[in-house]
């Protein structure tokens, strides 16, 4: 069986201690030609030869991503400084691939018992949040997803002629998400609720990780290392555990995301049958996360619509009706959709023209909108010749009370 997945190791079940299982490694491109399941109605897919998507990123952009993603001893995965350099997406030299359809979000049918409805929910307002983008969808019927998550009953699974006892498995032989409840021993520990909860969630959202398209991010050339040598850190992609001997006072307070999470997920993106320009806000807001702690959660990453690659994203709307004189300086004029803001899209908003074009200087404009922003100066909806655009509000004389 080929998965990459979460091992418990027999020797620490009752502390439940959390490992890495060994990555079995991945097809290569032909997603079209093999063969789907009912519970994989979705192919694997990476480009031929693993290349990426170059018109996405510039080159310092990209060099960022592999100089985050390099990590240390215990985190990040060397394999994807080639992302940069070779441009390709792979582990060792073997193509990386995805189980995203064609529509670039991955959609999930959920039958598990072990992870709840809420808890399948919660993982992937876990990666939209992080991805600043809708990349992970529960559907409400199998025949809508790419793949199933579900619980076998196993006990033991044979992988490269071992048994071992995952916690659960992204598979590559159409059997989707599994979860093996008969190798949890959380229940048998006296850890808190919150942290049981806490490390079934760090598990899911780690499978759907694997489904996204990323890697272990444990460390070295295959990001096994913290796996190798039963190092537990606060990385998700990696060994990852709460309460038990080894593991960081940080999990305590949740599954916190890294910049190096963030940084994986932008390049995997780039290997998607739909490439999409993910987490873009890392380039701006290296340290910004997103933290899931027994049920809720709470992000710093910055949300709405970004203008001109700045880092600077305009936030919900407030809706207001004043008339506001127009100053005579020039300044950048943007079309905002609505659902960019509504589901939280990191999409930049291309500059549509200028203040001067639009021949609005010096001139009384009916402002409807107004939008928060991360940075600098507020932004204004405002209604032009039956169009709608966006301006700084440093374009106006007046301000909006």
């Amino acid at each position: 069986m080929k998965k990459r997945g979460l091992i418990l190791s027999s020797m620490l079940a009752v502390a439940g201690c959390l490992l890495i299982g060994k990555t079995d490694v991945f097809a290569e491109n032909g997603a079209a030609n093999q063969q789907v399941t009912d519970n994989q109605l979705t192919p694997q897919y990476c480009n031929v030869d693993g290349k990426i998507t170059k018109n996405i990123y510039h080159q310092a952009e990209l060099e960022k991503l592999t100089s985050i993603t390099h990590g240390d001893t215990y985190t990040g995965n060397t394999s994807l400084d080639t992302v940069s350099t070779d441009y390709v997406y792979q582990l060792m030299g073997v193509n990386l691939t995805n189980f995203v359809g064609s529509d670039g979000v991955l959609k999930l049918y959920n039958t598990s018992e072990l992870m709840t409805a809420q808890m399948a929910q919660s993982a992937a307002e876990y990666w939209n949040t992080l991805a600043g983008a809708k990349i992970v969808e529960i559907v409400d019927t199998q025949a809508e997803s790419d793949e199933t998550i579900s619980d076998s009953a196993a006990n033991g699974v044979e992988v490269n002629g071992k048994i071992i006892y995952p916690l659960g498995g992204q598979t590559y032989s159409g059997e989707g998400i599994l979860f093996y409840p008969n190798h949890w021993h959380l229940d048998e520990t006296t850890l808190p609720e919150a942290f049981k909860n806490n490390w079934k969630e760090a598990t899911l959202i780690h499978e759907i990780g694997h489904a996204l398209g990323i890697t272990h991010l444990g460390g070295g050339a295959e990001g096994e290392n913290a796996a190798r040598d039963n190092v537990l850190g606060t990385e998700f992609m990696s060994s990852w555990a709460v309460g038990v001997y080894g593991s960081p006072l940080e999990n305590e307070n949740g599954v916190k995301s890294s910049k190096i999470d963030a940084a994986a997920l932008a390049m995997a993106g780039l290997t998607w049958e739909k490439p999409r320009k993910l987490a873009s806000w890392l380039f701006s807001e290296e340290e910004a996360s997103v933290v899931y702690n027994n049920g809720e959660i709470t992000s710093t990453v910055p949300y709405g619509a970004e203008l001109d690659f700045k880092g600077n994203y305009i936030q919900s709307k407030r809706i207001v009706d004043q008339y506001l004189l127009m100053g005579e300086k020039n300044y950048n004029v943007y079309r905002v959709d609505d659902d960019v803001l509504v589901n939280r899209y990191f999409e930049r908003v291309p500059n549509h023209t200028t203040t001067k074009n639009l021949d609005v200087n010096n001139k009384v404009i009916h402002v409807i909108g107004y939008y928060p922003s991360t940075k600098g100066n507020p932004y204004y909806r405002v209604e032009v010749g039956n169009q709608e655009y966006v301006i700084n509000s440093a374009a106006f004389s007046d301000k909006v009370v």
